[in-house]
């Protein structure tokens, strides 16, 4: 809470709708919380309630939870540290922290300062290899790996330089060419990708009504997927400024998985602070990658930013990622 203080709070992507009231009962004994889907600025307990969330999904989701919004929050760091804000976080979070330093406050500000350095670097998620995620032992559950697997995950993490790799652009189509238009395993059924039902789309119609500019829906989603939540609401920039947006979520699957796609008309937010840039079939993307994996996608049209969201455990494939924002139509 502290840190997030120090810096003004945080814009995070709430993947999901993030609700329980604690009545006392054994169903809701947690931490009660009442977060919305969308981009938005998460304060104080907001905050802590939300990366320590994991009552209806897995730790390993709420670790990519935490990495998420550790992601989100060195993008509201300035780089030069020009307003003192690592000294101030360094020196806000230094009773918490136990270190053989021998100078800590001096050397936890150097730390601090590979934060501004990192803005420019993807933030890699390395997978723990495990045997079972879902071990019954004496009334527990616990994840389980093998000596193999172990050794696996920390080779990645220590030796894993992967680069991301985009597929290659669509060739336009001729008619002298001997091969089909669509090349073989590209079509969107190939990459388990399906037309989404026209309910949905009246659906983010209906909550699209407040919403000053042009909405666009993904016309395609992933086999598996059912759409969650529509969603059209405001939220403010840095210095104040009202700016309207909607979100629409699918689930992936029953244990944390949501993507989500949305659209706004603020411009600039931190989120694509240090994007990469990508032009792809004519279409110039930003793209927020962990070094082999797309997170996030967005394009601007006109006066708008359109983007699409992984879910936290990235289960979308890259070009599941680029057929799903390719596929966005505006809404009639």
């Amino acid at each position: 809470i502290k840190v997030v203080d120090t810096l003004g709070c945080a814009y995070v992507n709430v993947d999901h709708r993030y609700y329980n009231e604690n009545v006392g009962s054994t169903e809701t004994d947690y931490t009660s919380i009442n977060l919305q889907p969308g981009y938005q600025k998460l304060c104080y307990e907001n905050a802590l309630d939300y990366v320590r969330y994991r009552h209806t999904d897995s730790d390993f989701v709420r670790v990519a939870r935490q990495q998420d919004f550790l992601r989100d929050l060195r993008e509201q760091i300035s780089p030069g540290n020009e307003l003192g804000q690592i000294d101030n976080v360094a020196k806000s979070v230094g009773r918490a922290i136990s270190s053989t330093f021998h100078s800590s406050a001096a050397e936890l500000i150097e730390l601090g300062k590979l934060i501004a350095f990192s803005q420019t670097k993807p933030l890699r998620q390395v997978k723990f290899e495990t045997s079972d995620v879902n071990f019954q032992f004496n009334g527990g559950s616990y994840v389980t790996t093998i000596p193999a697997l172990a050794q696996a995950t920390l080779d990645k993490f220590l030796n894993g330089h992967e680069q991301l790799s985009l597929p290659a652009p669509k060739r336009p189509s001729s008619q002298h060419s001997h091969h089909h238009s669509h090349a073989a395993g590209t079509s969107p059924a190939s990459l388990n990708l399906f037309p989404n039902r026209s309910a949905g789309g009246s659906e983010a119609v209906k909550a699209a009504l407040g919403v000053p500019f042009p909405v666009l829906y993904p016309t395609l989603q992933t086999g598996q997927a059912e759409q969650q939540t529509v969603r059209a609401y405001t939220l403010n920039d840095q210095q104040g400024n009202v700016h309207h947006a909607y979100v629409v979520v699918w689930q992936q699957n029953t244990l944390g998985g949501y993507y989500d796609f949305e659209g706004t008309d603020w411009l600039n937010p931190p989120l694509f602070a240090h994007a990469r840039t990508e032009v792809i079939n004519g279409r110039s993307y930003r793209i927020v990658d962990d070094g082999s994996h797309i997170h996030v996608v967005g394009w601007r049209s006109g006066h708008v930013l359109y983007w699409l969201t992984n879910t936290l455990l990235e289960e979308l494939s890259n070009a599941q990622m680029l057929a799903i924002a390719r596929s966005a139509q505006p809404l009639h």
